[in-house]
């Protein structure tokens, strides 16, 4: 999915279909806020070449800011998300409840 300008998900009320799922966001310009579930294992891996990353708090700004990140106990989860994004310009948030 190639996005442009602002994706807000809040997958925190989510009902999961398969046992893993794949998000890939991408695009020039955006900001990107994502609140993930509590009972998903996930994985992120993100890459914004001028922008801020903030995961919980923790927060890098410049360029070239690049995340991989999983949950604890992601391993073991019955229902995964793998989140792929990828922005020139951008912010992203994530928090996880």
């Amino acid at each position: 999915m190639a996005c442009h300008g602002e994706v807000n998900a809040d997958l925190s009320l989510s009902i999961p279909e398969e046992k893993q799922t794949i998000v890939l966001l991408q695009g020039v310009m955006g900001n990107v806020r994502l609140t993930l579930p509590e009972d998903y294992g996930v994985e992120i891996e993100a890459f914004v070449l001028f922008g801020r990353v903030n995961l919980n708090g923790e927060q890098d700004s410049g360029m070239m800011n690049k995340i991989i990140w999983r949950t604890p106990g992601y391993e073991s989860s019955e229902h995964k998300a793998k989140f792929v994004i990828s922005y020139i310009v951008g912010d992203l948030s994530i928090s996880n409840p």
